[in-house]
Order: structure tokens, then C-alpha cells, then sequence
């Protein structure tokens, strides 16, 4: 069994994925899409916690900036596992709350995992995306893939 971290842009071997470039300026390669945002709260930073045996305390490491904070109830052995903890949690809070839906032709290198540089569509959808999945379709309009992406947060 292999585990990857999702946003890494890496193969199970650890090869750096290729970032995919869909410009609509020239190629016309976007037939559609939907931009949707989620209903949870953004999170500006997570608060983890770690024990200090020789002062018999609670240390917060305190990871991103600002309100909300989430707390993590975990108490972490020392700060590096606590701060490892914040980051991680901070990253899967804050991933998926804007999500596209995207129709396009003529790219067949897009995967699961990859990146995709969007431009030309519209300003808040131009950027850097990570790809969740895609599906490719050989039909009347040649071969077109739907794909639903997540904002990158590496």
C-alpha cells in the first residue's frame, strides 16, 4: 500500500509531476466550468499543544495568524510534533473551500495529484489548482476531459 500526500505534485516514487498549462487566451481549451465555494469556516491558524516535562506545563505552538483558531485536543510529545500537527491540520482545514468543476480538450496529461496552471478564464479562477480527479470522454466533440479541482496549498 502506498500513501501520498495529497498537494505534493509527486509520482509514488517521489518524481516531481509536470505542471500542466490550460491557457484559454490561445487555445480555446476550456469548454465550461463551475467555481463553487464551501460552507466551512476558513481558518486562520491552529493551536496545538505539547507537554514540558521540566516545568510540568502545557506549551501552545501556534501555527498561521489570525481568528479563527482551531484547537487541537492532542497533547504532542515535544514541539516539532506539535507544530507538524498544526501545519497538517491547518492545511486540511483550509484545502477544498473553493473547489472547480472543469470541461476541456486536448490535455491528456492531467492526473490525480497533478497541478494545473489555469489562465484566461476569469480572475478568480486564473492560478494554480491541484487536481482531484479527471475523466477523459471520446465522443462528437473529440476527446474532452471533466475534471474537479481543489486551490493548491502547497
Amino acid at each position: 500500500m502506498l500513501f501520498i500526500r495529497k498537494d505534493e505534485n509527486k509520482t509514488a516514487s517521489g518524481k516531481e509531476l509536470e505542471k500542466i498549462i490550460l491557457d484559454n487566451r490561445e487555445k480555446k481549451q476550456v469548454l465550461g466550468y463551475r467555481l463553487t465555494q464551501s460552507g466551512r469556516n476558513e481558518y486562520k491558524s491552529v493551536v496545538a499543544k505539547c507537554q514540558d516535562l521540566d516545568q510540568a506545563k502545557l506549551i501552545p505552538v501556534v501555527v498561521g495568524s489570525g481568528k479563527p483558531v482551531f484547537n487541537l485536543s492532542k497533547i504532542y510529545a515535544d514541539v516539532d510534533s506539535a507544530r507538524q500537527a498544526a501545519e497538517a491540520k491547518l492545511k486540511e482545514l483550509n484545502r477544498g473551500v473553493l473547489s472547480l468543476s472543469l470541461k476541456f480538450v486536448g490535455e491528456l496529461g492531467l492526473a490525480s495529484g497533478s497541478l494545473v496552471e489555469l489562465s484566461g478564464i476569469r480572475a478568480v479562477v486564473d492560478g494554480t489548482w491541484s487536481v482531484d480527479r479527471v475523466e477523459y470522454v471520446l465522443g462528437s466533440d473529440g476527446l474532452v476531459g471533466v475534471g474537479r479541482f481543489s486551490v493548491f496549498s502547497g
